[in-house]
């Protein structure tokens, strides 16, 4: 961020700052980059399984991971294609008060080259926002590796 805050040769505003962190941290809008398509979550005794659509681009690959939890299970779903991860901290907040208020969630992780990196996401729904900010990880970890 702070690159790009240099290089546009003034300070930048609220709306210019809020649009250069989603595109640095949220890493959605990217049509070639990793997205989670549909999936499903089911809970066994002490497992989380999750199973589902990872896109590539064009590619689509059906996965399924199994961890302690919805986060573990997509980062064991992202191995079966050759995404590895580890997630090192995870956080989440509300953007709002009430039960309409949307959810923010970050994660901080590394890839195969140990480099720390961070992922964001934002949505409604609490679970999703985390799986939303473990592939804005994802992202960040394969295209800056």
């Amino acid at each position: 961020m702070q690159q790009a805050a240099d290089a546009s040769g003034h300070e930048l505003g609220r709306d210019e700052l809020v649009a250069l962190f989603l595109r640095c941290y949220g890493r959605s809008d990217d049509p070639q980059g990793w997205a989670l398509g549909e999936y499903g979550l089911e809970r066994r005794t002490e497992q989380c399984c999750l199973a589902g659509e990872l896109r590539q681009g064009l590619a689509a690959h059906v996965v399924q991971g199994i961890g302690n939890g919805p986060l573990s299970a997509l980062v064991a779903a992202l191995a079966v294609v050759g995404v590895e991860i580890t997630i090192d901290d995870y956080s989440e907040h509300a953007l709002g008060s009430g039960a309409m208020a949307q959810a923010v969630a970050f994660v901080e992780g590394h890839g195969s080259d140990g480099k720390a990196r961070f992922g964001m996401g934002i949505d409604a729904d609490t679970g999703h926002a985390s799986l939303l900010a473990v592939m804005a990880l994802v992202i960040g970890c394969v295209t800056t590796a």
